[in-house]
C-alpha cells in the first residue's frame, strides 16, 4: 500500500492530480468515490448523496474531491491545484512546481489561480451548474448564465494562447509545469460542452 491515496474519479477534477502523479513517478493508490446516482433535484438531496456518505466526509469534510492522504506527513489535503502544487514540492524536482520564493514560482501561482478562478470557476463549472445541475445549486437552469460563462471562458483562453505564443512554449516558459495540467483540463472540459 503506497503513502499517497488519491479520492475521486478520474474523469473529473481528481484526473488533474493522477496526471500530476504520473508526471512525477510517484507510487500511490486511487480509491474511486461513488459518483451521484442520478442528478440531485435540490441541495439537500446533493448533501444526502453517495459524495456525502461518512467515509468521505471523513476524508474531506466539504464533501468534494479530489481529495489528497500523504501518510508519510499525516497531511489530507482537497483542492487539485493545491494538492498538485504540494505534490511537485514534497515529490519534484523545483520545475513541474517551481521551488517557493522564487520569480518562477509566482508566475506558477499566478497562472494556477488564474485557472481555478477564470477558467474553471467562472467558466466551464459555472455554464454547467446552470445547464446540468439546475435546483442543485440554483433554483434553475439558465441559457444566459450559461452562455455568459461561455463567452467568458473563451475571451479568457486568448489571455492563454497570447502567453503561449510570446513566452511559451507552457505557460511558465520553457518548463512544463502543472500549470499546464490544470489549462490542458479546462479546456478538455470546455471541448466536452462544445464550446469553440
Amino acid at each position: 500500500m503506497a503513502d499517497l491515496t488519491l479520492y475521486g474519479m478520474q474523469m473529473l477534477r481528481s484526473g488533474r492530480c493522477q496526471w500530476m502523479l504520473e508526471e512525477l513517478g510517484v507510487e500511490y493508490d486511487v480509491k474511486k468515490t461513488t459518483p451521484l446516482t442520478g442528478m440531485p433535484k435540490n441541495r439537500e438531496e446533493y448533501e444526502a448523496s453517495a459524495t456525502h456518505t461518512d467515509e468521505v466526509m471523513a476524508v474531506n469534510p466539504r464533501g468534494k474531491f479530489p481529495a489528497l492522504e500523504d501518510k508519510s506527513t499525516g497531511v489530507v489535503l482537497a483542492e487539485s491545484a493545491a494538492i498538485n502544487t504540494y505534490l511537485g514540492d514534497m515529490y519534484g524536482d523545483g520545475k513541474i512546481v517551481p521551488k517557493a520564493g522564487t520569480k518562477e514560482r509566482g508566475i506558477y501561482d499566478m497562472w494556477c489561480y488564474w485557472c481555478m478562478a477564470e477558467l474553471d470557476a467562472q467558466g466551464w463549472w459555472s455554464a454547467y451548474k446552470f445547464s446540468t445541475m439546475g435546483g442543485m445549486y440554483t433554483t434553475e437552469k439558465s441559457d444566459v448564465a450559461v452562455e455568459s460563462a461561455r463567452r467568458y471562458f473563451l475571451k479568457q483562453i486568448k489571455v492563454a494562447s497570447a502567453e503561449l505564443k510570446s513566452n511559451g512554449p507552457f505557460l511558465c516558459g520553457a518548463n512544463f509545469t502543472a500549470a499546464d495540467i490544470l489549462l490542458t483540463h479546462n479546456l478538455t472540459m470546455a471541448k466536452n460542452m462544445k464550446w469553440e
